[in-house]
């Protein structure tokens, strides 16, 4: 695990503890969190929106994205480079009051579990100019043609 985001899971972690144990979220919200169908994608510039029916997705440009499950809750994220190896990234989420501590509780877990199980990906994560990809990959191809923009030194590689 990262040196550097060790220290942060484990005081969200305690966090998490002391907060006493985690109730299995209300049924409308497992439900709500289930699978979300595909929508409609928007790129404008710098500037990308994804909707699909229960998810929202924005992106400002590399370092700042916001995802909405509208009524149940926001997340921010911000991702700054350090160095050519490392990123600062802040996360912040919020759910409606009416969600209650449970609701609160049970993203705060989903949101923890997945970072957890994501940090081995980002530790070894290569950039290849021809990826193998399937199906389940998505539209990667055409994200790194969006993405190229934002580079000035950007040498392109030969797609098939």
């Amino acid at each position: 695990m990262s040196e550097q985001l060790e220290p942060e899971l484990e005081r969200v972690a305690r966090m998490l503890a002391a907060a006493g144990p985690l109730p299995d979220a209300p049924a409308t919200l497992r439900e709500r969190t289930l699978a979300i169908p595909d929508g409609e994608e928007v790129i404008d510039g710098t500037y990308k929106s994804v909707k699909n029916p229960g998810l929202e997705r924005e992106t400002f440009g590399l370092g700042l994205g916001v995802v909405r499950v509208p009524g149940m809750l926001t997340f921010v994220s911000s991702v700054t480079p350090v160095d050519e190896d490392n990123v600062h990234v802040r996360w912040m989420f919020s759910v409606p009051v009416d969600a209650g501590e449970q609701g609160a509780r049970f993203f705060a877990k989903q949101f923890t579990s997945g970072v957890t199980q994501d940090i081995p990906i980002w530790e070894n994560k290569i950039y290849r100019a021809k990826p193998p990809l399937t199906r389940v990959d998505g539209p990667i191809l055409a994200y790194r043609r969006w993405f190229r923009q934002f580079y000035s030194d950007w040498e392109p590689v030969e797609e098939s």
